[in-house]
């Protein structure tokens, strides 16, 4: 009796080890095939929150049609890349119209993202390529979405993109709610030995 028990013990182990190893690749793939744009606020007033929300509706607009025609995460991130002083002088003038008396500055950069958690999918933790506006002090709630493959849209419009583990994975963030939290866990702990 005792060997059935630690057979069972092992066997479900096991499974639990093979299912997070899934889980993991398929994450770790998936930020690897996104951007993401991120715009920290100056600060948590009202009149910055507004702003944030301004920069964020006008260049999200106009960086998805600059992404219109691409066809792949390379030629969508060079196309950032090599627009970013256009989306920075956007930027800047956004808060200059506003009557704002800090700057912005606009880059393309690897950043760690927590597990986040959108209207119709979440996107797990990990270090993505991101489109980062930093609105002056940078020290206010931020806001985050996908540029590429534009999720923040419908994650039907990524099918030529992400594969359908990724897409089930992202959609289906009640079945994996565990694994996400497990996911990031494993990340924050690796960060640690990584420093």
């Amino acid at each position: 009796m005792k060997n059935i028990k630690k057979a069972f013990v092992c066997s479900f182990v096991l499974c639990v080890l093979l299912s997070f190893f899934s889980f993991s690749y398929t994450a770790e793939n998936l930020s690897e095939k996104v951007i993401r744009f991120h715009i920290p606020a100056n600060s948590d007033s009202e009149i910055d929150q507004e702003i944030k929300l301004k920069v964020k509706d006008e260049i999200f607009e106009y960086v998805t049609r600059l992404l219109k025609e691409s066809k792949s995460y390379k030629e969508s991130e060079n196309i950032i890349i090599n627009n970013i002083e256009n989306i920075d002088s956007k930027v800047n003038l956004i808060l200059s119209e506003m009557n704002v008396d800090y700057k912005a500055q606009a880059k393309v950069i690897k950043e760690y993202f927590k597990t986040r958690e959108y209207d119709t999918f979440t996107l797990p933790a990990g270090e993505y390529t991101a489109l980062r506006i930093t609105l002056g002090e940078g020290k206010g709630e931020n806001w985050w979405c996908a540029l590429y493959p534009s999720l923040c849209i419908s994650t039907s419009l990524c099918e030529n993109e992400l594969s359908e583990n990724e897409i089930s994975l992202i959609e289906n963030k009640e079945e994996n709610k565990i694994s996400f939290l497990i996911y990031e866990w494993f990340l924050e702990i690796k960060k640690l030995f990584d420093n």
